[in-house]
This record gives structure tokens, C-alpha cells and sequence, in this order.
């Protein structure tokens, strides 16, 4: 949009973003994967919908500006627009049902870790103010685990004083009055 900005980088960003899913797809599909094929294009569409998606923003926005580098009519920016929804709805699906699924993977791991005793579940709240220090959760979860003596794969619930003090966190307790 900007000619003094290079045409490289725009065509090095998007030839990264765009060239390696088909291919990883093609390998996947030539060793019989498709599981992983499928995961590869979906990556693939969800890079070419941003990049369109990006790109409709931006002329978008530079109009908005007042900036016009070219000329749209109005029937160019509808297409355009309609376009990136249908892009955005065709994607929205599959991508939806790949979390879903990589979700409903991840619980059915953890939950046969916790049924074979390989782990054990411990919920953990920290309360603090919004600039409270928080440890490494992976130094909090190595910590937990040596005072149990066994592994064990923490349930994170990270709670502000505020959201604490709103919510009746303190059930009618008073503090100690320092007379």
C-alpha cells in the first residue's frame, strides 16, 4: 500500500506463511497420514484467510484515512468483505472441531493419568493484586510436586484481591482491629 515500504518483505511473509502447510500436507498424505494432511491445509486456509483478512483491514482503514491508493467502488469492498466472512465462516468450523477435538484429547490423556496413578490433580488459587508477582507456573508446578513426593499436573486459577473482595471472598470475616 506504502510504495517507499519494500515488496520483499510483503512476499517473504506471505510465501512463509503460505508454501510450508501444503507441503507438510503432501508428505502427510504421501506417508498415509491424514489426520495430520488435514491439520496442514486447515493451517494453510487459516494463514491465507488472515492474509486477506489483514489486507481488506488495511485498505479499509487507509480509506478511512483518507488515504486512497487506488480507487475501490463500492461494489469491490462488498465483495471483498463477503469474501473474508465466507472465508471467515468456512474456517470457523473445521477450526472450532480441531480445538474441540485436540480439547477432548488432552482431557482423555490427563484423566487416564490421573485413573493410572502416573499423576495426581491438584487445584491451586492464587490471590493477589494485578501487579502481583506470579512464580513460573512450571517452577510452582515442580515445587508442588516435591512436597507430595509424586508428580502432579496443576489446575491454575489465578484470582485478582479485587475480583476476591467483590465476589464476598472474605464471608463477613472482619480484620483484627490494631488498637
Amino acid at each position: 500500500m506504502r510504495p517507499r515500504v519494500s515488496d520483499t518483505i510483503t512476499g517473504v511473509a506471505i510465501a512463509v506463511a503460505l508454501v510450508p502447510p501444503p507441503v507438510a500436507a503432501g508428505i502427510a498424505l504421501g506417508e498415509g497420514f491424514r489426520t495430520q494432511a488435514r491439520g496442514a491445509l486447515l493451517l494453510y486456509g487459516t494463514n491465507l484467510g488472515a492474509i486477506v483478512f489483514g489486507t481488506v483491514a488495511t485498505v479499509l482503514a487507509l480509506r478511512l484515512l483518507g488515504e486512497r491508493p487506488f480507487e475501490l467502488s463500492r461494489r469491490r469492498v462488498t465483495k471483498a468483505a463477503t469474501i473474508v466472512v465466507v472465508l471467515g465462516l468456512a474456517l470457523g468450523v473445521p477450526l472450532a472441531g480441531s480445538f474441540t477435538d485436540a480439547v477432548g484429547v488432552a482431557q482423555s490423556e490427563r484423566d487416564r493419568r490421573v485413573r493410572d496413578g502416573e499423576v495426581t490433580l491438584v487445584s491451586v488459587v492464587l490471590l493477589g493484586r494485578n501487579d502481583s508477582y506470579i512464580p513460573a507456573l512450571a517452577a510452582l508446578d515442580d515445587g508442588v510436586a516435591d512436597v507430595l513426593g509424586r508428580p502432579v499436573e496443576l489446575g491454575i486459577r489465578l484470582v485478582g484481591v479485587a475480583d476476591q473482595v467483590a465476589s464476598g471472598g472474605s464471608r463477613g470475616r472482619r480484620r483484627p482491629r490494631a488498637d
